[in-house]
């Protein structure tokens, strides 16, 4: 789920006139989850707010229950000078070899990441700037699981809308199956583009 989003660039198919094609470029920094920059989070299990030092090692502490569990990612810092996907890769491995997920964690991992994610943008001004310069771009994910390519672009253009309409990212948070109506409504223009999904879109 590491590295930055893919900005997605339409221009006309010279090829075939009237018609359209896509080339990408990589995005900036804020939309990769592996990005070394610390925020406050709540985790359920801890009961209070807690520094996180990015979205991915925060994002992996959520998907426990037993408190052990969760401290041991939540003590997991980055060495000195240690890159951002060095870190990200790290505790995504602490993250696969600890036991008591959260039950039905399938079905709330995509919530759970938008909202670590606009926890991260409400704490920094310079990473809301940074999403904004993507102005309407598609955002595509870099190559990963679990359709995590689509999700992360998703979550990255929803959150920059929210910004764009001076929305308070602390506040107005949306859930369930209405968080994930508003997050597909990119769909077509994904479709449109060729851009690879599988659809209905596995959370």
């Amino acid at each position: 789920m590491g590295g930055p989003c893919f900005e997605i660039i339409e221009e006309d198919n010279k090829g075939e006139p009237g018609t359209k094609k896509y080339r990408s470029k990589r995005g900036p920094s804020c939309t990769d989850n592996f990005l070394i920059r610390s925020f406050s989070f709540r985790h359920p299990v801890l009961g209070e707010e807690k520094e996180w030092y990015s979205v991915e090692q925060c994002y992996q502490a959520l998907k426990f229950t037993d408190k052990k569990s969760v401290e041991i990612i939540l003590n997991t810092k980055p060495f000195a000078k240690e890159s951002s996907v060095g870190y990200g890769n790290r505790v995504w491995r602490i993250g696969q070899k600890l036991n008591s997920m959260r039950r039905h964690w399938e079905k709330v991992r995509v919530e759970i990441m938008y909202h670590v994610n606009r926890a991260k943008y409400a704490q920094h001004s310079d990473l809301r700037q940074e999403l904004l310069s993507t102005e309407n771009l598609i955002l595509y994910g870099g190559p990963s699981t679990h359709n995590w390519s689509v999700w992360n672009g998703l979550i990255q253009m929803h959150i920059r809308k929210c910004i764009r309409a001076g929305e308070n990212l602390s506040g107005n948070l949306l859930y369930g199956n209405k968080l994930l109506e508003e997050l597909m409504l990119p769909l077509p223009k994904l479709k449109e583009l060729g851009l690879p999904f599988v659809y209905p879109l596995p959370t």
